[in-house]
């Protein structure tokens, strides 16, 4: 288990280092990341390298055994290649170049910029890549295309016409273009090629938003293939290549498609970042940790996490125990000008320690360091819930907000995260085989295929839950005919009308009102057990067998109604969950099965728990006991609501 911190050297006078770093190892943290940013402190003018201060750095960190994790500084180039090359900026959708001087305003898909990427990637991999003390490389940072804009994609001529030249690989001809975006309506068909340009109204058809974000979803995969493939000669098989993962869930792009072309998987985790303004902030950043976890089924990175007041046990035993293989906090030492001057860190800008902070991280890092080690690959969790970046690219089109699917994600994540079920998190089109429970969080894109996978699982003898609005849309947001149809054999109903009503507001089940959120659907149930109905009669929560397996759907939103429906699915699936009621504590079942629960509490008051006393803001690694097998009892415990309603490179 690694722990360590962020580092700018080339910020900091040299004469500091050797003290810096001397205090990050009197406090537990043994490794260093550096030079995410740093490519003008390396070449300032073109094809001019200075590498001899990173030397002497590195040098000061061997002498000390710290380790090092290097970045490609892609992110931030420097002016002159702004100034000789200024196509390489991203042009946004009204045609302006965004100006120089922030990152992440390069096109990925210019080749100039790609070229010197690749350059300055491959002569520091040349120059670090046998270096002992080096463990493992980041590429670039936080690719999620431009910062600061409503959309974060770039519409420059490159990218137009490499967006033309995917679209011809994936469709036949123009015409099944035009049938998959509906493009008839509005007289939008297009006649050839070269009228195809990218979505740059706020009113563009939904296939073409969704169809370009997946195009540059694949642009940023390509930019990590780029710099990977140049590094990967030249780097000891001994050192990993990464990256840094950002907004994770709610920026249309898919970053278990990152981990398929990279040694090892790992994100920026701040807490309630992965939440995207949600207010199940820990539930939320549970779920990004499997999402990272499951990408490879190994431990994964925490490139960079929280420094400041909210830093604390709970949340990084979370990370421990959901399968982190290293922490790195951001950062250690304030800048003293420019950007993020006031950003939280470990030392002021005059080398004064935050010693509280320090307190907490010594402490905790000690902690840590004593729980059972993880081994390189992990065996997956008893569950799986399903994330789909088609259905965020969908919101995405009519800006949104919250986004449902989202929505549905978390608060359907939410009792797992609670009870203590283990959850990997896939997408669709995932062979879901081999889990005794699957979540569909309200995929209302869905297509056949991916349909047809589920009903095999269900049929073989899985157990599903499907949350509203399932299965409506086909992949490019066209209704299916009728909506439901891909999955409406296994669900046992049918959808009486896409267009969801908004009376009633309640459901009984059990003898039980559940205040619900509209909108509700109309169903016409066929061959399901209806297990709760609306107050107008209709049917709301259904359960239906279908071959081995069975499905459980919730046509509604509601916090307790799915907490409830889940503990029913939990016990139809023969998983084992602990029973409790504090809604800011999640139970997390050791990797290694090893019979030892993680007791995390979020809170800011002690818990009881499986006979121990958690204290607020902090953990408990205890042995399994107090375990609800899922043959005892279907029956929750009553709680109110918890939140307000609101591979190597291919």
């Amino acid at each position: 288990m690694h722990f360590g911190v962020s580092y700018y050297p080339e910020l900091v006078p040299e004469t500091e280092w050797g003290r810096d770093l001397d205090m990050m190892r009197d406090n537990g943290l043994t490794v260093v990341r550096c030079a995410e940013f740093a490519w003008s402190a390396l070449e300032l003018r073109e094809d001019e390298h200075t590498f001899e201060w990173l030397d002497r750095f590195i040098a000061e960190c061997r002498r000390r055994d710290m380790r090092v994790i290097l970045s490609t500084p892609t992110a931030a180039p420097p002016q002159w290649m702004f100034a000789a090359y200024p196509a390489i900026t991203v042009q946004t959708r009204d045609g302006h170049h965004m100006p120089a001087g922030e990152r992440r305003v390069a096109c990925v898909n210019n080749p100039m910029y790609r070229h010197f990427c690749a350059q300055i990637a491959a002569r520091m991999a040349a120059r670090y890549g046998r270096e002992s003390t080096v463990i493992g490389w980041q590429i670039d940072n936080e690719l999620i295309g431009p910062e600061r804009r409503e959309f974060f994609e770039c519409h420059c001529p490159t990218c137009t016409f490499l967006f033309r030249e995917w679209l011809k690989l994936r469709y036949d001809n123009l015409d099944a273009v035009n049938r998959a975006w509906f493009l008839h309506f509005w007289s939008g068909a297009y006649g050839c090629w070269g009228e195809v340009s990218t979505p740059r109204c706020h009113r563009a058809p939904k296939g073409l938003v969704i169809d370009f974000f997946r195009f540059y979803n694949d642009s940023q995969v390509e930019f990590l293939k780029l710099q990977y493939h140049a590094m990967r000669p030249l780097v000891s098989q001994t050192q990993f290549i990464s990256h840094n993962s950002t907004g994770i869930f709610d920026r249309a792009i898919n970053h278990r498609d990152f981990a398929r072309v990279l040694d090892e998987t790992g994100w920026d985790a701040y807490e309630g970042a992965a939440a995207a303004g949600h207010p199940m902030k820990h539930p939320f950043t549970g779920a990004g940790h499997d999402m990272f976890r499951s990408a490879l089924m190994k431990p994964f990175w925490i490139f960079e996490t929280n420094t400041d007041a909210d830093i604390n046990a709970a949340t990084l035993a979370e990370m421990c125990a959901r399968g982190t293989r290293g922490i790195i906090f951001w950062h250690w030492r304030r800048h003293r000008g420019n950007e993020e001057q006031t950003a939280p860190a470990f030392i002021g800008h005059d080398g004064r320690p935050n010693t509280a902070r320090l307190r907490v991280v010594r402490e905790t890092i000690a902690a840590l360091r004593q729980t059972p080690e993880l081994p390189a690959s992990l065996s997956p969790r008893a569950a799986a819930i399903f994330f789909s970046a088609d259905n965020v690219r969908s919101a995405h089109r009519d800006a949104t907000r919250p986004i449902p699917h989202l929505d549905a994600f978390v608060r359907a994540y939410f009792p797992a995260w609670r009870r203590g079920v283990g959850m990997d998190v896939l997408n669709p089109g995932d062979a879901p085989h081999g889990y005794k429970l699957v979540v569909l969080p309200g995929l209302q894109l869905l297509n056949a295929g991916d349909a047809a996978l589920l009903a095999e699982y269900v049929r073989q003898g899985g157990v599903m839950v499907a949350l509203a609005p399932t299965a409506h849309h086909d992949a490019h947001d066209v209704c299916h005919a009728p909506p439901g149809k891909p999955l409406a054999e296994v669900l046992g109903f049918a959808l009486e009308d896409d267009e969801p009503s908004r009376p009633p507001c309640a459901v009984v089940m059990d003898g039980v009102e559940y205040a619900v959120k509209n909108p509700c659907e109309v169903i016409t149930n066929h061959t399901a057990e209806v297990l709760g109905n609306f107050t107008n009669g209709r049917p709301a929560v259904l359960r239906h067998t279908f071959g081995r397996g069975c499905a459980y759907y919730i046509a509604c939103r509601c916090e307790a109604l799915i907490d409830r429906v889940m503990t029913l699915a939990f016990a139809t699936a023969n998983l084992d969950f602990v029973d409790h009621p504090h809604p800011d504590v999640t139970v997390i079942p050791h990797l290694t099965d090893n019979g030892k629960t993680w007791l995390v509490n979020h809170g800011n008051e002690p818990r009881e728990l499986l006979a121990h006393t958690v204290p607020p803001h902090n953990f408990v690694l205890t042995e399994k006991r107090g375990i609800t097998s899922a043959t005892q009892s279907e029956a929750p415990t009553t709680m109110s609501p918890p939140y307000p309603a609101q591979r190597r490179g291919q």
